[in-house]
C-alpha cells in the first residue's frame, strides 16, 4: 500500500509528532511507502528517509487572514494535487493539518483517515479549558462557549476569538471524515457529545516501540541509584503540560532530598519555568533542567529515575509519554484525566493524583519513594502492560483496518449508481 501522510510538523516536538515518526517506520518495515507532506517551515527537519514534500501554508495564520490568503490555498491545493497525480497514493494520513480547505480538497481527492490528537477540532480555546485555565469544560461546541465567555459576539479581543470562525468551518469540514483514529475514551465522549458518529470513530491508542526486558533491565541496573532519589518530566515546555504544578509540589516534599528532573524546551514557556527555578532557593537546589532530549538520550533519563511525573492540567488526549515511561520499567504518577485514566492502573503501574493539586501530587511522589520495591515491581507490572496493551503490532493491525475502511468507504461513495 502506498500511504500520503500530512503534518503541519515534521519535527520532534511532542507526543504526536513522536507518534507520527514511529507509524512512519513501522509502516516501512511492513513494506509499505511513505509520502511525506509537510507545511513549508524552515524548521522542518527531512531525514531522507523516504519521499519528502514541503508544501507552502498547508497551515494557515488565519489569525492574520486577508483575502490574499485564498490565492495561498488556491496554490496549496493545486500543489497536493499534483503530488497526488504523481505518486498515486491510495489513502490519505492527516496527522496534523488546522487547514479546513485542504481537508475538504483531500476528502473529495483520496480517501482519507485522521488522527484527533487533541482538542482543537471541538473547542474554541483548543485545550477543552474554561477562562479560569483550571477547569475541564463539561460543553459541547455550542451556545456554552458564549455563556462560559470563552468566545465573545462583540469586537474580537483574544486569538482563539479571532480564529473562531475558522474553527467552526474546520469542525463542519470534518462531518465528511470518514475515519476518524481516537487514541482514549475520553475523546470519543468529546466527539460523540460534539455530534459525530459511532461510524467515523475508530479507537486506536497509541503505540510505543518496546526494547527486550533485559536490554531494558541492564539499563537501569547500570544507571540507577536506589539509594538516590530522581524524578523526572518530560514534554513540551507548554502551560497545559503542568509544570508549575510540579514546581509548587517540591516545596510540599517530605522526602528532602528528591532531584526533580525537567526534559524540556521551546518558548516561551520554557523561559518562564527557567526563570522560576534560578528565582527560588529550594527550586534550584532540587530542579535540574535538562533541556530537549533525543528519544535515545531520554531513554538514559528514564533508566535513572525512580518515577515519571505526568501533571497535566487539562484533558490530555493520551500522553505518550506514558507508554515511554512503562516501556522502560518505571512507575507513572499521572493526573486523573483524559486518556491517562485509560493507560495508568492505580496502585499496579504507578498512581493516580488528583488534577491540579500539588499538595496530592507531593503525597503520592513521596508515597512511591518510601519503597523502591515496590516501585521496582510497578515499573516491571508497567512493563507488561504497554507489551500487551501498547505494542507496535497490535496498532499497525488496527490501523491498516482504518485505512481498508477508509478505502472500502470512498469505493462506495465513487461507485456509479444504476439507471
Amino acid at each position: 500500500m502506498k500511504i500520503m501522510h500530512i503534518c503541519d510538523w515534521y519535527t520532534a516536538i511532542g507526543g504526536a509528532e513522536k507518534l507520527m515518526f514511529d507509524v512512519l517506520h513501522a509502516v516501512e518495515q511492513l513494506g509499505h511507502e511513505n509520502i511525506m507532506v509537510m507545511n513549508a517551515h524552515p524548521n522542518q527537519i527531512k531525514t531522507g528517509q523516504r519521499v519528502e514534500i514541503e508544501v507552502p501554508d498547508i497551515e494557515m495564520p488565519f489569525s492574520q487572514f486577508t483575502f490574499l490568503y485564498y490565492f495561498k490555498i488556491y496554490k496549496c491545493i493545486r500543489e497536493l494535487g499534483r503530488i497526488i497525480k504523481k505518486y498515486k497514493p491510495d489513502v490519505c494520513h492527516i496527522h496534523s493539518c488546522q487547514n479546513p480547505y485542504v481537508v475538504k480538497f483531500l476528502m473529495k481527492t483520496i480517501p482519507c483517515v485522521r488522527n484527533i490528537h487533541d482538542p482543537r477540532l471541538y473547542c474554541f480555546t483548543h485545550w477543552k479549558l474554561l477562562p479560569d485555565n483550571k477547569t475541564i469544560c463539561p460543553y459541547p461546541m455550542g451556545r456554552e462557549c458564549l455563556n462560559q465567555g470563552c468566545i465573545s459576539l462583540d469586537q474580537p479581543k483574544t486569538l482563539h476569538e479571532k480564529i473562531a470562525v475558522w474553527t467552526r468551518k474546520h469542525f463542519d469540514v470534518h462531518r465528511q471524515m470518514p475515519v476518524f483514529i481516537m487514541e482514549s475514551r475520553a475523546t470519543i465522549a468529546c466527539m460523540k457529545e460534539n455530534g459525530f458518529k459511532d461510524e467515523q470513530i475508530n479507537w486506536i491508542p497509541n503505540f510505543t516501540p518496546i526494547r527486550p526486558r533485559e536490554e531494558v533491565q541492564e539499563l537501569i541496573d547500570t544507571l540507577h541509584k536506589p539509594e538516590e532519589n530522581h524524578i523526572l518530566m518530560v514534554g513540551r515546555a507548554s502551560p497545559e503540560k503542568g509544570f508549575d504544578i510540579t514546581l509548587d509540589a517540591v516545596k510540599y516534599l517530605k522526602t528532602r532530598d528528591v532531584k526533580v528532573h525537567f526534559v524540556t524546551g521551546g518558548p516561551p514557556h520554557y523561559e518562564a519555568i527557567e526563570k522560576r527555578v534560578k528565582s527560588d532557593p529550594l527550586l534550584s537546589k532540587q530542579v535540574i533542567l535538562e533541556g530537549i532530549l533525543s528519544y535515545e538520550k531520554t531513554r538514559l533519563k528514564y533508566a535513572m529515575a525512580d518515577a515519571i511525573i505526568i501533571p497535566s492540567v487539562w484533558m490530555e488526549t493520551f500522553c505518550l509519554v506514558g507508554l515511554e515511561a512503562m516501556a522502560n520499567m518505571k512507575p507513572v504518577i499521572g493526573s486523573y484525566t483524559g486518556g491517562i485514566k485509560d493507560w495508568l492502573a492505580n496502585g499496579e503501574t504507578g498512581y493516580h493524583f488528583e488534577m491540579g493539586n500539588p499538595k496530592d501530587l507531593a503525597k503520592k511522589i513521596d508515597l512511591l519513594l518510601s519503597d523502591k520495591k515496590r516501585a521496582s515491581e510497578m515499573g516491571q507490572k508497567g512493563y507488561d502492560r504497554v507489551c500487551r496493551l501498547y505494542n507496535k503490532d497490535r496498532y499497525m493491525k488496527d490501523l491498516f483496518n482504518a485505512y481498508d475502511k477508509s478505502i472500502a468507504i470512498w469505493n462506495k461513495r465513487s461507485k456509479p449508481r444504476a439507471a
